[in-house]
């Protein structure tokens, strides 16, 4: 009875030991992460990560400055170009099923929608070329539509009517180069309906989500999923929801610990694909610099990593993924400013828990990062300098009686005043509202150029500005005696 209880005190300790070092393991990545998302102004953040293939630690933090909605685990996020991957396992279903073939045509099994005419052979865009970005169509991403608005019908969307992203068409002969279209999936989402029998969202969940257990993910959410969802922020500022007609290549909705589930099936055994069909994916199709490109996902070959990243508007996220050690990571955030948050996150986690493979390039990205900074300050520096010494240069001017206060006397200073004001105007129109992102992308939305700058252009901008308003000041109060 007594060995009894001291083996219960024994296994009790050794158990709470164990709790105690996963949660200072937990605690460490977690406060890396609460710190950074600060420094980043980073909106909100679900992370889960991978071990062994086991989801092995999840967490979910909110920004203090955000409107105070919380951000927790089962928080769902628009994920972005990680639609692909997904979308890629679906379309492998139909392959596993025989019911199309890797090396066939697309024309083969879509009927509702033909490539345009163009000099490059429309029978050469096959399947496999889609799903690795090698096919030569155009239509690298799209803007999203109005929650309010009608969607297109998906031919219409493959024609154009994409909210000023522009049409698919064959651009480069298939076969020959990395092409990366957005727009590619959307055909292939047209070619999984037409052959399913079924919208696209629907057989994705049943072929491929709810094996996978992904309870909390969806092409085109209900009510219940789209009332868990994160709100997206640009700078800080919250933004309107969009939503996609290019459901395939941007529209996936989940969790952090979904696409987990998502990882884990990558790295193990499944009940959807075997591993001669993940293995056709994970093999590089094309090179592309130090990367190559499989079927839906990207390969780092040197660092032993496979995965996709997600940019929508207001969302940015990364799934990555080591096959040998069985580690991975999923990182979701609701914020368009969060690209070097995630940079920072991925090497953390490739430095800690996988090979530590990333960090050269790891040091070279925050070495050039900084090197931006610095340099968008000395920039900022230099104009307020300058602005200051105008300032000064008016004062003495006007206190040495040398020049007084009045209207300029000469024509070339009102035609200097007039351009430097019609310059701020317009660069404020190009910079400071939506107009200026449509006239550069063509794209229609309510963000403007600077909400898409890198960090310090704006304060740049504005000593730009206050140095121009000096310049125009001094003119226009010079009046030679």
């Amino acid at each position: 009875m007594v060995a009894k209880w001291v083996f219960r005190l024994f296994m009790s300790f050794v158990c709470l030991l164990n709790v105690n070092y996963a949660q200072a393991q937990t605690s460490e990545f977690e406060k890396f992460v609460t710190q950074t998302i600060l420094e980043r102004n980073v909106a909100g953040v679900s992370i889960a990560r991978i071990e062994s293939g086991e989801i092995v630690e999840q967490f979910a933090l909110a920004h203090p400055d955000t409107d105070g909605t919380a951000i927790t685990t089962n928080t769902v996020f628009q994920v972005g170009s990680i639609s692909k991957p997904v979308a890629a396992w679906v379309v492998m279903t139909l392959v596993r099923d025989g019911k199309i073939e890797l090396n066939a045509p697309i024309s083969r099994y879509v009927s509702r929608w033909r490539i345009p005419p163009s000099d490059f052979d429309p029978e050469q865009v096959t399947v496999k070329r889609l799903l690795s970005h090698t096919a030569g169509l155009s239509l690298h991403g799209y803007p999203g539509f109005a929650e309010s608005l009608t969607l297109p019908a998906i031919e219409a969307s493959l024609s154009g009517n994409t909210n000023g992203a522009g049409a698919v068409e064959q651009i480069l002969p298939p076969g020959e180069q990395f092409r990366y279209s957005g727009g590619g999936y959307t055909l292939l989402q047209l070619m999984v309906e037409e052959v399913s029998g079924m919208p696209f969202s629907q057989y994705a969940e049943q072929a491929v989500m709810n094996p996978l257990g992904m309870d909390n993910s969806s092409y085109a959410p209900n009510e219940t999923l789209l009332a868990s969802r994160a709100t997206p922020y640009v700078q800080m500022k919250s933004i309107e929801y969009l939503q996609f007609r290019a459901k395939a290549a941007a529209s996936l909705h989940s969790t952090a610990g979904d696409l987990a589930k998502f990882v884990v099936a990558n790295l193990k055994a499944n009940p959807v694909l075997n591993e001669q069909l993940k293995g056709q994916m994970h093999n590089g199709v094309i090179d592309i610099g130090p990367k190559q490109v499989g079927l839906g996902f990207f390969l780092e070959p040197q660092a032993n990593l496979i995965g996709h990243n997600g940019a929508n508007q207001g969302w940015r996220a990364d799934l990555l993924f080591n096959p040998t050690s069985r580690s991975g990571l999923v990182v979701l955030t609701n914020s368009n400013n969060a690209d070097f948050f995630l940079q920072q996150v991925r090497c953390y986690w490739d430095e800690r828990f996988s090979n530590a493979a990333l960090i050269e390039g790891c040091q070279s990205s925050v070495n050039a990062h900084k090197k931006q900074l610095r340099i968008f300050s000395w920039v900022t520096w230099a104009l307020i300098v300058a602005s200051g010494a105008l300032i000064l240069l008016r004062i003495y001017t006007v206190i040495s009686n040398k020049i007084t206060v009045g209207f300029p006397s000469r024509k070339r200073r009102w035609v200097f005043v007039v351009l430097l004001g019609i310059l701020i105007c317009v660069a404020n129109v190009l910079l400071c509202t939506s107009l200026g992102v449509f006239v550069i992308s063509g794209f229609k939305t309510s963000l403007t150029a600077l909400d898409y700058a890198p960090e310090g252009f704006s304060q740049a901008w504005l000593a730009a500005q206050v140095l121009l308003v000096c310049l125009m000041l001094f003119c226009f109060a010079r009046k030679l005696e």
